[in-house]
C-alpha cells in the first residue's frame, strides 16, 4: 500500500470511513476529513537518490462543533504517532467557516518513507 493509502485508512478509522484525499463528496455526512500532499521531497546525497522521501501531508477534519473537530484533531496526533511510518506533527491551526457553518482544523505532518 502507498503511503497515501495508509494515512486514508488511519484517517478513516476516526470518522467512520470519510477520509478522502483532495476532496469530499458532496454531500457528506459530518465530520469528515480530507488530506493531500503540499510538497514532497527526496532525499539524494552524491551517490545519487538515497531512495528516501520526505512528504508534507495536510490534514483538514471538519465538523459542526467546535469539541469534535479537536477531538479528533487529539487522535489525529495519537494515531499519526503510532503508525507503521514516521511523521513529525508540525502545526495546527482553527478555523470557523461561515459559508459551511462548519469547525475545520488544518493540520500539517512531515512523513518519512
Amino acid at each position: 500500500m502507498s503511503i497515501e493509502g495508509d494515512i486514508q485508512a488511519l484517517l478513516a478509522a476516526l470518522v467512520s470511513g470519510r477520509a478522502y484525499p483532495l476532496v469530499a463528496p458532496d454531500p457528506v455526512a459530518k465530520p469528515y476529513t480530507v488530506f493531500q500532499v503540499i510538497v514532497e521531497t527526496p532525499q539524494n546525497n552524491l551517490d545519487g537518490a538515497s531512495g528516501l522521501s520526505n512528504r508534507r501531508f495536510q490534514i483538514d477534519h471538519y465538523a459542526t462543533s467546535y469539541g469534535a473537530v479537536k477531538t479528533l484533531a487529539e487522535s489525529t496526533k495519537t494515531a499519526m504517532a503510532g503508525a507503521s511510518f514516521k511523521s513529525l506533527h508540525l502545526s495546527s491551526i482553527d478555523f470557523y467557516e461561515n459559508d459551511t457553518q462548519l469547525y475545520r482544523i488544518m493540520m500539517d505532518f512531515s512523513v518519512w518513507t
